[in-house]
Order: C-alpha cells, then structure tokens, then sequence
C-alpha cells in the first residue's frame, strides 16, 4: 500500500443486475473485508462507482463490491436485498464487478 503521492479514480459498475448502494472498496491487504484504511465508495444509480486511490495502487488490488443487506438495490428487480454477498474483480480489473468477475478471481487465486 502506497501512502503518497498522486491519486487516481478508478471507475466501474457492479452488477447482478445493476446493484445501488453496495460498499465498493480496494483491498489492500486481500482479506475481502472493508478495513479501516482501505479506499471505499458507494454505488449510485446504474451500479457506478467512482473510488479515489493511490495512483501507485490502481492495478495492484482487487475491487470488493459488498451487497449491505436491506439498503444495496437491484435495479432489475426494484427491491432491496436482504442476503450478505460480496463480488470482486481482479487486480486492474475493476470496471465491471459481477458474478462472473468474482469466479474469475477466484480462479486466479487458487
């Protein structure tokens, strides 16, 4: 984890159908748990996100997307979630962050 120097916008959408309001955030130490220090953001309409980082760590860590039960929306159903579940992507691979992207890093971590 880089503690200065220049920062960046990583930018994305989370989908199981587009999900509003879920917790997106780097994961700095790999442990798929939003800790203090970690870069977060919440999804807005669409699933998009817009997460602040250091420039030096945009491409090292994967993008957690967290679903917060009874607050994440699924935009394709209108209604609200009520089961935990978390979605990620790759390391510099943040810009669609689904099921399909979780088993991919899955995949890659095994």
């Amino acid at each position: 984890m880089s503690n200065g120097g220049s920062k960046t916008f990583l930018a994305g959408q989370v989908a199981d159908g587009y999900l509003d309001k879920a917790v997106v955030f780097l994961d700095l130490n790999g442990n798929k748990v939003l800790d203090p220090g970690e870069p977060e953001t919440n999804t807005g309409p669409g699933g998009r996100f817009k997460l602040q980082v250091q420039a030096a760590d945009a491409d090292k860590y994967a993008v957690v997307a967290q679903i917060v039960p009874r607050q994440t929306l699924d935009e394709d159903s209108g209604s609200r979630l009520s089961d935990p579940l978390t979605l990620e992507a790759p390391a510099g691979q943040y810009q669609f962050i689904s099921p399909l992207s979780t088993l991919e890093k899955n995949a890659m971590d095994k």
